[in-house]
């Protein structure tokens, strides 16, 4: 198996953000989101998505190199070996790192490794060519968060037949529904690295049919709530509750989310301690320990201060988990309560 160990200096991760570029175009209006969205479909290893990324659609943004690899990266997955050729072309072209190049396309490989050995039924050996085609691609990022969901991803498009089905459940899968397993799993993910957009995606139609629907709406309005549209926030709650969700779970959620925001406020502000402590606290409230994992809270901060426009991604970060952690906002349980 590959080694892991690549280096990974800010210009080759693929979160962090590039020096700055003038362009002509930066002047016209574009999704500040994009590149979130992008880095969560290839962490999830949605390539389909990632294949229908245009590059005349995003040619003036900032990122435009990264968001050309991970367009690369998804015509990789489904064979289409001339347009992975183009787009690596031109994301070399626009400034992208030549390691990050090659990790990306040799995290490519072994993904494709582990799915020929899924279907061959070969359980350990695919979960670690999955697992390194993770650590490659994404270095320092937290496997046992992104694992559910790249694999369960990898097995739904593979359309395995009956007889394989064992095989993802071997990697950990318990589920009798893949597809509504692999949603549960997606929204779960999506609320911990905060990528709240993602999250009210959820908001459909055929979410009442959805086994855990309650767990769904809860989630989905704690989306809604960090993106401000605070009727649709409302109108999951009172879903979440009417379909048997626990009150006292559905506070925390909402008051989670108002540490997130008062994180999201003091980042904005430069205030990196209080940022660091509230970011912290929004996580802690929903789990037992008191301590929070590193990589998660790296994760959360990555996402929400990429959302907030004008800032440095990767010094901004980098000095909210280098600074001395304030008191958190006890506002924030006032304002839920």
């Amino acid at each position: 198996m590959v080694s892991t160990s690549l280096p990974a200096p800010a210009s080759t991760a693929l979160s962090q953000s590039p020096p700055p570029a003038a362009h002509a175009g930066d002047l016209l209006p574009r999704d500040e989101q994009l590149f979130d969205r992008v880095l969560t479909q290839w962490q999830f290893g949605d390539w389909n998505r990632l294949a229908t990324l245009d590059p005349e659609g995003f040619a003036h943004h900032p990122r435009r190199a990264r968001l050309a690899l991970l367009a690369a990266a998804g015509h990789q997955q489904l064979g289409h070996q001339d347009e992975t050729r183009r787009l690596v072309h031109l994301a070399y072209e626009w400034g992208c790192d030549r390691t990050l190049i090659k990790r990306v396309l040799i995290s490519g490989v072994y993904n494709t490794l582990g799915r020929v050995n899924a279907l061959a039924g070969r359980q350990s050996h695919a979960r670690e060519r999955l697992e390194t085609a993770l650590a490659v691609g994404a270095p320092g990022q937290d496997l046992g968060l992104l694992m559910p969901v790249r694999v369960r991803q990898q097995f739904d498009d593979t359309g395995l037949p009956a007889h394989t089905i064992a095989t993802p459940r071997a990697l950990g899968q318990t589920t009798d529904s893949k597809a509504d397993q692999a949603t549960l799993e997606a929204a779960k993910v999506a609320w911990m690295l905060g990528d709240w957009n993602t999250l009210t995606t959820f908001d459909k139609a055929d979410l009442v049919q959805h086994p855990a629907r309650a767990e769904l709406a809860r989630l989905i309005a704690a989306g809604y709530q960090q993106v401000g549209d605070m009727a649709a926030a409302d109108r999951c709650t009172q879903l979440a509750l009417a379909w048997g969700e626990d009150r006292r779970l559905m506070r925390a959620t909402l008051t989670s989310g108002a540490f997130n925001l008062l994180g999201r406020a003091c980042a904005a502000s430069l205030r990196y301690g209080a940022a660091q402590a509230n970011f912290a606290r929004a996580l802690q409230i929903m789990q037992v320990r008191d301590d929070v994992n590193h990589s998660r809270l790296k994760a959360r901060i990555e996402h929400q201060v990429a959302m907030i426009p004008g800032l440095d991604l990767a010094e901004t970060v980098a000095a909210i988990l280098g600074a001395e952690p304030e008191t958190a906002d006890g506002t924030a349980e006032l304002a839920a309560s």
